[in-house]
């Protein structure tokens, strides 16, 4: 087992932190969503545990959603993400058309987000 930890922000600026021991990350963030579902004012999930490479993207990031039903009957939300080109990922290194892995924090208004391995940001042109 791993010990993952997360933070739920609140609107009001104030913030829930929490941790869970378990082998699979998603566990912790349907907990983390589960706050931002039940209680007033939850608006965002960082998941803090794991070190993420930071990857840079050129072009839009296309999003695309399927609903699937996991092992035990409940229906789930996947979310993708489709890339024109990286530029500097570990393993792919400069790269065009790649699919991402599930995407576990939506992009925010500079064009970052997160999922499940990886922290996508928008190339920076100076």
């Amino acid at each position: 087992m791993k010990r993952f930890n997360a933070t739920v922000t609140y609107s009001n600026g104030t913030e829930r932190k929490f941790f869970m021991n378990t082998d699979n990350k998603e566990d912790v963030y349907d907990k983390a969503y589960q706050y931002t579902t039940s209680e007033p004012g939850a608006i965002v999930v960082t998941e803090v545990a794991m070190n993420k490479p930071v990857v840079h993207y050129k072009g839009k990031p296309v999003f695309m959603e399927r609903v699937y039903e996991n092992a035990e009957g409940k229906k789930k939300l996947l979310s993708i993400a489709k890339l024109s080109v990286v530029t500097d990922h570990p393993k792919l290194g400069w790269c065009h058309d790649v699919r991402t892995s599930k995407v576990m924090v939506p992009m925010d208004h500079e064009g970052r987000f997160e999922t499940l391995n990886t922290i996508y940001e928008p190339v920076k042109i100076n």
